[in-house]
């Protein structure tokens, strides 16, 4: 239900406005929960990639590299619960295809692969794109990975 910071119900919330209480995995129902949460609404939409819109990061970019530090792209969890016959799966590799493609002309690139950030609906909590704790601790060991990679 809606809410504000102001009205005393961010208990669940520390300073950084990070979720801190539990968010639940039950191994004897996750096969129950490789579900949806929105109702099959979410998914990559690279539609919102557009010469505009990738100028416009490659600019934000640019300023980050010319005061000297480094830009390292990586992708956001998704649940490939959320829809079905592999569309999420089809829609992340299009967006990703198309992203890197486009960023690439700035010489910018992700340094993960997108399919490594869909997880199943059971590592997920009340929505398609808020990771459970065991969840958010698997994209945490992939990014690590990805970062090592890169020497890091």
């Amino acid at each position: 239900e809606e809410c504000s910071y102001s009205d005393g119900s961010n208990n669940d919330f520390n300073m950084y406005g990070d979720y801190i209480s539990d968010r639940p995995y039950d191994e004897q129902t996750e096969n129950e929960r490789d579900v949806t949460y929105s109702d099959d609404e979410y998914c990559y939409e690279s539609s919102y990639l557009t010469q505009t819109s990738i100028a416009k990061l490659a600019s934000y970019y640019n300023t980050i590299t010319a005061k000297g530090g480094r830009v390292l792209l990586s992708y956001a969890p998704v649940n490939i619960s959320a829809r079905e016959q592999g569309e999420v799966r089809q829609k992340g590799l299009e967006f990703a295809a198309k992203f890197e493609s486009m960023l690439g002309e700035y010489g910018f690139y992700s340094i993960s692969n997108v399919e490594d950030y869909m997880f199943p609906g059971r590592y997920f909590f009340d929505s398609d794109y808020h990771l459970n704790d065991i969840g958010a601790a698997l994209r945490t060991e992939q990014l690590i990975k990805d970062l090592r990679n890169e020497g890091l």
